[in-house]
């Protein structure tokens, strides 16, 4: 694959960094706030023969990671909120 590692923040599903894992990324980081979507993209990547390619990890966007940490692509799919008319 032609890039190193991909950072996928607020992952969901996971859907973002497991088709980067799948199609052009050595390794994925899966960052996410909520412990169901994390349960999901861990659950995801073992369906879909990823495991060993995926780190999913709990935590307010960038403070779940190390300082030392760098990524070649970051995506990010924030959840939606409404706004007041």
């Amino acid at each position: 694959p032609p890039v190193a590692s991909v950072l996928d923040l607020c992952c969901g599903s996971g859907i973002q960094g497991l088709a980067a894992a799948r199609l052009y990324a050595s390794h994925a980081t899966l960052v996410d706030l909520s412990p169901r979507a994390v349960r999901f993209s861990r659950f995801n990547a073992a369906l879909n023969s990823l495991a060993d390619r995926v780190t999913v990890l709990q935590g307010d966007l960038y403070s779940a990671l190390h300082d030392t940490e760098a990524f070649q692509v970051i995506t990010a799919n924030p959840p939606f909120v409404p706004c007041p008319p």
